[in-house]
């Protein structure tokens, strides 16, 4: 009767045993998920990074052509003054 006893409590802590081990799992599966955030705001940012850059050439480029059509536009008014 004792070894069955023993046998059955052997038993279940080897299943509590297992369930501390799916705990940790979970617990380690949980670090990485609240990680994710703070990796998605670097890429976020990085990426804003790079709007701006794009942005700041954008505008040298519009004023530029801007300029340039200035040049072309007062040329023919003083070739049709002449």
């Amino acid at each position: 009767m004792r070894e069955h006893y023993d046998l059955r409590f052997d038993q279940v802590f080897g299943l509590l045993g297992q369930h501390e081990e799916g705990l940790i799992q979970n617990g380690q599966r949980l670090d990485t998920i609240e990680s994710r955030p703070d990796q998605m705001n670097k890429r976020f940012d990085h990426m804003d990074q790079r709007f701006v850059r794009i942005d700041s050439k954008l505008d040298r480029f519009h004023w530029s052509v801007m300029a340039g059509l200035g040049v072309i536009v007062v040329q023919s008014v003083v070739m049709n003054l002449l």
